[in-house]
């Protein structure tokens, strides 16, 4: 099993702010110092057993050369980054589906106790999720592109269809058709920012031009920001706020749920390298 020690998610929570002081090559090489971290102290245990050592190789590490990794295995763990993004995307889908029919199926579990509490959470959530759905959707048909209006044609054309079987069959809870409607339509709002985005990209702050020295350490680099103008510490900070829309940490917190889910399931997987370290190590 995996251990992240406390100073290790010190480092995760500060990854956007190292991200606008630093720029990406040296978050992406950060997070392989973090994973090689995590893999020395997975495979010997002690470490486990002892925090200071383990607080003691985090600081050693990060005290080396971020050239410590090799150009093209950053680039190659920089791309598997890029390429999960539709695994990502796909598993988050599936979280939603399963968080929402999860917790549906405890509300209604309550019907026969408190039905009129139960029917009226139901119908509220329902109400509110259409309503906010049909928002987003001619916010979207009045600014968006025709790629977005035909996408938002075929969710409008999805949800009904989802909403007829439901009464129909008789089968299911409303409130999963009506949350399910706006999920997608959020994400139809999502990939218009990110277009809208990407179509106007931020300029980099001069900070990202300091930080490209491969010679130095994490540690020297962050030490250098402390003597920073105040003006140049401003833009980074501008170019962050920026990119942290409301939008942007909804799909952040899902993003941390999914891998932290991911992670939890990998955790309880055997590998073949634990049965040989138990072997070897006393």
């Amino acid at each position: 099993m995996l251990y992240i020690p406390g100073i290790q998610w010190m480092f995760l929570v500060l990854m956007p702010l190292l991200a606008s002081l630093c720029g990406p090559d040296v978050v992406v090489r950060l997070s392989l110092i973090l994973m090689l971290h995590t893999f020395i102290a997975d495979i010997l245990p002690v470490i486990n057993q002892i925090p200071f050592l383990s607080t003691a190789l985090l600081v050693v590490l990060v005290a080396l050369p971020v050239n410590l990794f090799p150009s093209m295995l950053v680039w190659v763990y920089t791309q598997v980054i890029l390429s999960s993004e539709p695994l990502l995307m796909m598993l988050e889908a599936i979280a939603v589906v399963h968080f929402v029919m999860q917790t549906s199926k405890q509300l209604v579990s309550y019907i026969d106790d408190r039905p009129v509490v139960v029917k009226t959470t139901v119908l509220g959530i329902t109400v509110i999720s259409y309503v906010a759905s049909f928002s987003l959707g001619l916010i979207l048909f009045l600014t968006g592109s025709h790629s977005i209006k035909w996408i938002l044609a075929s969710i409008a054309v999805m949800s009904l269809v989802l909403l007829i079987v439901t009464l129909v069959k008789d089968e299911g809870i409303i409130s999963d058709c009506a949350l399910m409607s706006f999920y997608l339509t959020w994400c139809l709002w999502v990939m218009q920012q990110e277009n809208s985005l990407s179509s106007h990209p931020l300029k980099p702050p001069a900070t990202w031009e300091r930080s490209k020295s491969l010679h130095s350490s994490v540690a020297q680099i962050l030490y250098g920001f402390l003597h920073l103008k105040l003006a140049s510490i401003s833009s980074s900070l501008l170019f962050m706020w920026s990119l942290l829309s409301p939008t942007t940490v909804v799909m952040l917190v899902m993003r941390s749920f999914v891998i932290l889910q991911a992670r939890s399931i990998a955790s309880r997987i055997p590998l073949p390298i634990d049965h040989a370290f138990t072997t070897l190590l006393p």
